[in-house]
């Protein structure tokens, strides 16, 4: 079955623990930082409204990748079981990353206040440009939401 709502709410879950582990690793050393990164395609590094604007793009977008996997979800026949829809989630969650990994390499290209002596330098292909963690962690943070959210989604929809 799928479930709009059950789809939003399980993102916006998923979509809050991938951003608190993003922050821990940030704590770590890593240099993940998307609400930044999104806040400052719409306003000026100097803005007080930065991470509200970039929060709640993330946590939009995040809304708008759940429903697709909820999508996929249905589609495929994942919506059984907690398990089958938690693996389903993890591999979706890995393929996002790996997606999302390849974007960053022409980031320039697409984010108006990235490049050399930006507000964002260059991140590279999977953020190599920001240190060896980077491409695991990228492939990692969207695990966990595809897996955060599949189960969540689950538990509202089973």
């Amino acid at each position: 079955m799928f479930s709009l709502s059950g789809a939003i709410l399980a993102g916006f879950i998923g979509t809050a623990l991938m951003t608190i582990s993003m922050y821990s690793g940030k704590i770590m050393g890593l240099s993940m930082d998307m609400p930044r990164a999104i806040g400052l395609m719409f306003v000026d590094k100097d803005s007080k409204g930065l991470y509200a604007v970039g929060l709640i793009v993330h946590f939009i977008i995040g809304a708008v990748f759940a429903i697709v996997y909820a999508l996929i979800f249905w589609l495929v026949g994942a919506t059984q079981s907690i398990g089958m829809l938690a693996i389903w989630g993890t591999v979706l969650g890995a393929v996002h990353g790996v997606g999302i990994g390849a974007v960053m390499g022409v980031m320039p290209q697409l984010h108006p206040r990235t490049g050399p002596g930006m507000a964002i330098e260059p991140p590279g292909y999977f953020g190599k440009n920001y240190g060896m963690a980077m491409p695991l962690g990228i492939v990692i943070m969207h695990m966990i939401f595809g897996g955060v959210f599949a189960v969540v989604y689950g538990l509202l929809t089973l």
